[in-house]
C-alpha cells in the first residue's frame, strides 16, 4: 500500500477544514489523491461512477446530519473504509463510531501530519483485515453447516460439546448453545445419543439409528483425537449410509433380475466388448435367444474373429457403429437401430431387429444389443406393401369412381377419375363432406345414410343419386358405399365407388319410350283380341284390322321362314310377290328383290341363333322416288318354355320402320353445308385473290387498286349478307331474335330507302315504284322489315339474271298495309314453289352462278309472321315471281 496511490474521498461542506486536510495528507508522505464532495448525495454519486479507498466523513453535512450520515454512506458502500471527522474528544463518540461501522476517528484540529497518513493505512488495513476474517468465517460455517456427514465433539466425559446441523439431523435431536453455558449438567451424553453403550467409540464402526431392520437408518461412524476447550476430546464424523446400502442390496436384486431376464429373455441379448484400437468386437456373453437367432452356440460365436461378417444389413450396408463418437467426439452416443440377416449354417434367413447401447465399465467399453426375430413380421410387412400395391393400382386406375371418406362422410382420398368425373383435374378435387357434390335435396338424404353408417345402423348403401360437376352441371351417378369397423365395431373409414350412369339414364329412357309405345300397342292389342275371342270371325277381323291400321310393316315368321303372319304395309315395303292370305308361304318365296330377300333371310338365321339384328334397305315409288326403310328382327319364344332351350324359340317378328323423312332430313343438312361451303368460298376466293394482288403487286395503277378494293368490298359485304342470314335462322331457330322494337314507321320512305341501295347495285334491272303520294305509317321494327325487303329485292334482281323490270307496289288499307314485288325473271314450277319457305331450298340449285344459302324467305316467313302478318308468293316458270306480305297498321 505504501508504493500505491490511495484514492481519497473528503466528505466536508467547509471550505477552510477541507484545506486543512489537504495540507495535513500532503506533508504525511503519502501518495493519495483525494476528491472532495460538499453534500452526502454528491459524494455518494462520486462513488457510483469512481473507486476510492477511504472516506473521510464529516458528520454535519448540509442534507445529513449525526448517525444518519454515516449509516447512509455505511449502507450505500459497505466495503469502504470509514474514518469519521469530528470535533468531539469523548470517548463513548470513538466507541460509538466504530460500532456504527467506522474503522476510526479524527479530531479537527489536533491532526498531527504523520498521524493523518497512519489513520488512513491503518483504517484500510483494518478494513481488509475484518474482510478477510469475515470471509473466513463465512467459509468455514458455510462448509461446516452444508457438510453431508455429521460433525460431533464429545469431550473425556462422553458429553457433546458441538454438533452441526447434518448431525442433528441424522440423530433427530437438538442442541444447546454450548458457547454460551459449557458447563450446562443437561448437556446430552453421546451413549444416550447414539443409542450405544459409552465410553466414546474410538475405532471405525457402523451403526443402526433405528434398531428396524425394515427400515434401517445406517451411519458410518469415523474418530479423531482433538483438542476442545482447552481439554482432550473426540471428534466423531457420522455418514449416513442407509441410501448406499439400500443402493447395494438393489443393485443385487437387479443383477438378479438382469440375470434371470437375460437367460429367459425370448428376445436375443449380446454383450460385446469394443476395441479402440480397431480390433473386431469380442462376444463377453449371450443368451439363448441370441444363439438361437445366429444358429451358433457361444463358443461358436467366440470362436467367430469378426461376428459382423455373419450379419447382412438392410440395403447391403454395415452395421451402424456406435463407437464412432467415443474415437470422434470423445463420447459414446445413444442407442443406435439396425435391422439384418444372420447368415446361419443351415441357410435359413431370419430377419433381426436389433438396438445396440455402448456403455462404459471402467476403462472398457461395452456393447449391449438386444435383438428380435422379425421375420415373420417381416414377411406380413411385404405382403401387406404388395397389398397395399394392388389396392393403390386398383384404387387409381379402376373404370369407376373410387373415394375414401372418415367416419363423418367427409372425404379423404379419390381417385382420378371421381375427379374427372366430377369436372376437376386429376388432384385438384376440394375435400369436403361427399355430400357437398350430391344435387339438390338428396344430399340430405346422402348425409343422413352417412350418419346411420357412423351410428352403425347400417354397414352400407346403394342409392342411385344426382351429382354436381364444376361446372354446375348435373349428371345421375350410381353410389355403392360399404363401412370398414374396427374391433369394437367402430367405424374407421367408408368407402365407395360411384358410376355415371347417364348413358344408361339415356337408354333407359329411350327403352322406356319403345317399351311404352310397345305397351300401348299390346294394350290395345290385348284389348281388342280379348274382344276378338269371342267369336273367331271377330278374331280374326280384329287382328287384321290391327295389323292394317300399323303404319309399320310387320312379318312374323316360324323357325322355318315361313309367314305366319303379316299386315299389308309389310307386304308393300317388301313388295311381296303373292299379296293376300300368305300364311305357310316361305319368305325366300315371296321376295322378288334378290338383295332384299337374301338379306333378310341371312337376318332371320342369325336371330334364330340368338342374334337378333336390323338392317336397312331401300324401295322405288310408282311416282319415281325412293323410300328407305330398316327392318328389326327379334325371336318369339313358345309361351309355355323357358328361354334356355333352343327348340322353344316359336319364329321371328321382322318390323319393317320407313326413314325415307329421318334420311331427308340428313340430305337436306348435307346439302346446306355444301351450299353453305360453295357459297362462302367463292366470295373468299375473290378476296383472297385481289388481296394478293395487292400485297404482291408494287406497280399497280390507283385505279385499279381502287377497282380491287371495290371487288373485294363487294365480296365482304356478300360473306357479311350470307354469315348474316346464317345467324338470323339460328336465332330464329333457338326462339331469339324476336324481341321487336315496334315504332310508327312510314314505309313509303323506306321502300324508297331500299330500293334506291338495288339500284345501284345493279344496271341490267329497272325498278318502278307505285307509291301512295302521303307518308303510309305502320307500327312495326323498320330494321326488320329492312331486312324483308332487302331479301325479296334481291331475289328479284338475282332470279331474273337478264334484266327486266321489278315492280314495288304499296296498297294501304284500314287494319293492314299490303306489299308486292314482281319480278319478269325465271319464275319457279309449281314443286319449286310449294317448296319456296323451305330452308336451305333454292329455286334452282344447279345454277351455281346465283348467289345464296336458301335462307332468305324462310326468314321473311319469320319475320312477317312475327309482325302479326302474312306472306305469300305467286311464280311461273319463264313468266316471273310476285312476292306479297302485309304489316299491320296500328300496334
Amino acid at each position: 500500500m505504501n508504493q500505491g496511490l490511495v484514492r481519497i474521498l473528503l466528505f466536508e461542506d467547509d471550505s477552510g477544514d477541507a484545506r486543512l486536510f489537504s495540507l495535513l495528507l500532503a506533508g504525511s508522505g503519502l501518495r493519495h489523491a483525494i476528491e472532495r464532495a460538499e453534500t452526502l448525495a454528491d459524494g455518494l454519486a462520486l462513488l457510483d461512477g469512481g473507486e476510492f479507498d477511504v472516506a473521510l466523513l464529516d458528520l454535519s453535512l448540509p442534507d445529513s446530519q449525526g448517525w444518519d450520515t454515516l449509516g447512509s454512506l455505511v449502507s450505500h458502500a459497505p466495503e469502504l473504509p470509514v474514518i469519521v471527522l469530528t470535533g468531539l474528544s469523548s470517548p463513548s463518540f470513538a466507541e460509538e463510531a466504530v460500532a456504527r461501522g467506522a474503522q476510526d476517528y479524527l479530531r479537527k484540529g489536533e491532526v498531527a501530519e504523520g498521524l493523518i497518513g497512519r489513520t488512513i493505512r491503518y483504517a484500510i488495513d483494518r478494513k481488509r483485515a475484518e474482510g478477510a476474517l469475515r470471509q473466513h468465517r463465512q467459509r468455514l460455517e458455510t462448509i461446516i453447516s452444508a457438510n453431508p456427514d455429521g460433525m460431533l465433539v464429545v469431550d473425556a466425559g462422553a458429553l457433546v460439546r458441538f454438533a452441526n446441523p447434518a448431525a442433528l439431523a441424522m440423530l433427530g435431536r437438538d442442541l444447546p448453545d454450548l458457547a454460551d453455558r459449557p458447563d450446562r449438567p443437561d448437556l446430552p451424553d453421546l451413549s444416550d445419543m447414539l443409542g450405544q453403550p459409552s465410553p466414546v467409540p474410538v475405532r471405525d464402526d457402523e451403526l443402526d439409528l433405528c434398531g428396524n431392520g425394515d427400515t434401517p437408518c445406517l451411519v458410518e461412524v469415523r474418530t479423531a483425537p482433538v483438542t476442545w476447550d482447552d481439554g482432550p476430546a473426540t471428534l466423531v464424523a457420522l455418514r449416513d449410509i442407509t441410501a448406499q446400502r439400500l443402493a447395494e442390496r438393489a443393485l443385487r436384486e437387479a443383477e438378479l433380475r438382469y440375470r434371470t431376464i437375460f437367460e429367459h429373455s425370448l428376445d436375443g441379448i449380446s454383450v460385446y466388448e469394443h476395441y479402440e484400437d480397431g480390433r473386431p468386437p469380442r462376444l463377453v456373453d449371450c443368451n439363448r435367444g441370441y444363439e438361437r437367432m445366429a444358429g451358433r452356440t457361444r463358443d461358436q460365436l467366440r470362436e467367430v474373429d469378426d461376428v459382423r461378417e455373419l450379419q447382412a444389413y438392410l440395403g447391403g450396408r454395415r452395421a451402424p457403429d456406435p463407437f464412432r463418437p467415443l474415437r470422434e467426439e470423445g463420447g459414446l452416443r445413444g442407442p443406435q437401430s439396425a435391422v439384418y440377416s444372420w447368415l446361419r449354417p443351415d441357410g435359413r434367413e431370419n430377419w433381426i431387429e436389433s438396438v445396440s447401447v455402448p456403455v462404459r465399465d471402467g476403462d472398457k467399453v461395452l456393447v449391449f444389443g438386444i435383438g428380435r426375430d422379425v421375420s415373420r413380421r417381416r414377411k406380413q410387412e411385404e405382403a401387406l406393401q404388395q397389398s397395399e400395391a394392388r389396392f393403390r393400382a386398383v384404387f387409381e386406375h379402376a373404370p369407376l369412381g373410387v373415394f375414401i371418406s372418415d367416419q363423418d362422410g367427409s372425404l379423404v382420398k379419390t381417385n382420378r377419375l371421381f375427379n374427372v368425373l366430377h369436372g376437376f383435374a386429376a388432384a385438384e378435387l376440394p375435400l369436403g363432406h361427399f355430400s357437398e357434390l350430391v344435387h339438390g335435396h338428396e344430399a340430405g338424404d346422402v348425409r343422413a345414410l352417412f350418419a346411420e353408417l357412423h351410428r352403425g345402423e347400417r354397414n352400407g348403401f346403394f342409392l342411385e343419386t344426382q351429382h354436381l360437376r364444376r361446372d354446375g352441371a348435373v349428371f345421375p351417378v350410381r353410389l355403392a358405399v360399404a363401412a370398414i369397423r374396427g374391433r369394437k365395431g367402430d367405424l374407421q373409414y367408408a368407402v365407395g365407388m360411384l358410376e355415371d350412369i347417364s348413358e344408361r339414364r339415356a337408354a333407359e329412357a329411350e327403352l322406356q319410350g319403345y317399351r311404352a309405345r310397345l305397351e300401348n300397342m299390346v294394350l290395345e292389342r290385348t284389348r281388342d283380341l280379348e274382344q276378338a275371342l269371342r267369336t273367331a270371325e271377330s278374331h280374326r277381323e280384329k287382328i287384321d284390322l290391327i295389323l292394317r291400321s300399323v303404319s309399320e310393316g310387320l312379318l312374323v315368321t316360324d323357325p322355318g321362314h315361313r309367314v305366319v303372319l303379316t299386315n299389308p304395309a309389310a307386304e308393300d315395303i317388301l313388295g311381296l310377290a303373292s299379296p293376300g292370305d300368305l300364311e305357310g308361304e316361305a319368305v325366300a318365296d315371296l321376295i322378288e328383290d334378290e338383295p332384299l330377300r337374301r338379306r333378310l333371310v341371312h337376318c332371320l338365321d342369325d336371330t334364330m341363333g340368338g342374334a337378333p339384328c336390323q338392317f336397312g334397305f331401300s324401295r322405288p315409288t310408282e311416282a319415281g322416288g325412293v323410300h328407305h326403310y330398316t327392318a328389326s328382327t327379334s325371336e318369339v319364344r313358345d309361351a309355355r318354355g323357358g328361354r334356355t332351350e333352343r327348340t322353344e324359340r316359336a319364329g321371328v317378328v321382322t318390323v319393317l320402320h320407313d326413314v325415307t323423312n329421318e334420311r331427308e332430313l340428313d340430305r337436306m343438312k348435307n346439302e346446306f353445308l355444301t351450299t353453305a361451303a360453295h357459297e362462302l368460298r367463292t366470295p373468299l376466293t375473290t378476296i383472297l385473290g385481289f388481296s394478293e394482288l395487292l400485297v404482291m403487286g408494287n406497280d399497280i395503277a390507283p385505279a385499279e387498286q381502287r377497282q380491287y378494293l371495290g371487288y373485294i368490298n363487294e365480296q365482304a359485304a356478300l360473306v357479311t349478307g350470307i354469315v348474316a342470314d346464317l345467324l338470323d335462322i339460328s336465332r330464329i331457330e333457338m326462339g331469339q331474335g324476336f324481341s321487336l322494337k315496334r315504332r310508327p314507321c312510314d314505309l313509303v320512305a323506306l321502300i324508297r330507302r331500299k330500293v334506291a341501295a338495288h339500284i345501284v347495285g345493279t344496271r341490267r334491272h329497272s325498278f318502278r315504284l307505285l307509291l301512295p303520294e302521303t307518308p303510309v305509317t305502320a307500327v312495326v321494327d323498320a330494321d326488320k322489315v329492312a331486312q324483308v325487303l332487302d331479301n325479296v329485292l334481291s331475289n328479284a334482281v338475282k332470279y331474273s339474271p337478264g334484266g327486266g323490270v321489278v315492280e314495288v307496289r304499296l296498297r294501304p288499307g284500314q287494319g293492314a298495309h299490303e306489299v308486292s314485288v314482281r319480278d319478269n325473271g325465271m319464275g319457279m314450277s309449281p314443286e319449286q314453289l310449294s317448296r319456296v319457305f323451305e330452308k336451305f331450298y333454292r329455286g334452282d340449285a344447279s345454277n351455281t352462278g346465283i348467289p345464296g344459302t336458301g335462307l332468305g324467305m324462310s326468314i321473311v316467313k319469320y319475320l312477317i309472321e312475327a309482325h302479326g302478318g302474312e306472306v305469300a308468293v305467286e311464280s311461273a316458270k319463264d313468266v316471273g315471281t310476285t312476292v306479297r306480305f302485309t304489316l299491320p297498321a296500328g300496334a
